[in-house]
């Protein structure tokens, strides 16, 4: 009895906590169809995104997009020189790309791990920092800690995004500079997107 009980007390604090981490995102933005969520990184006074929309194009297209890492410039906001580390495999590779900061801050840049899954028809790209894939560049504050994701759910001819990111951008940089990347970067991103797939 007293095992059950405790079960019973432990699921519902897992419950609690679920719901709690959930509540913590804000609505920052609702623009274009694009809602942008933020909430304070643990242990940080920068914010992280979550971002959700719907393209009106079929999944293949969407993720045909996000697998062209050399044309991330086009769409993504204020990444330049982006590129294609190495591949592991289809489902498997290392991206670069470098971040404009407003002067008088250094570039940042950064090299993620991208390991691509499918499951049920939905795809999911998780990223994460791999800074020693590729070796720092002078003149740029590579970006140690970082993690993403993009989710893809294939809703007859529309794909619904979800795309999450945070990051320490490493090396002194105020916090208002960083946090306006993370609640106008993904909508600029996300609008370009639509914008070249509709």
């Amino acid at each position: 009895m007293k095992r059950i009980f405790l079960s019973v007390i432990a699921a519902i604090l897992v419950t609690a906590t679920t719901i709690n981490a959930q509540s913590d995102w804000k609505l920052a933005k609702d623009k274009n169809g694009i809602k942008v969520y933020t909430r304070t990184q643990t242990g940080s006074k920068n914010k992280e995104f979550k971002a959700y929309t719907t393209v009106n194009a079929p999944i293949a297209k969407v993720e045909a997009k996000l697998g062209d890492v050399d044309n991330f410039d086009e769409w993504m906001n204020d990444v330049i020189n982006p590129r294609q580390v190495k591949k592991v495999s289809n489902n498997e590779y290392y991206n670069y790309i470098e971040l404009k900061v407003p002067f008088p801050f250094d570039n940042r840049d950064m090299v993620l791990h991208v390991k691509k899954s499918n499951v049920n028809g939905v795809i999911t790209l998780d990223q994460t920092s791999a800074p020693t894939e590729e070796e720092a560049k002078k003149g740029k504050v590579r970006m140690t800690v970082a993690s993403g994701k993009w989710i893809l759910t294939p809703e007859g001819n529309t794909t619904k995004i979800e795309y999450t990111f945070s990051a320490d951008p490493a090396g002194s940089i105020p916090t208002w500079v960083v946090n306006m990347f993370v609640v106008d970067g993904p909508v600029t991103t996300l609008s370009n997107m639509k914008d070249d797939l509709e």
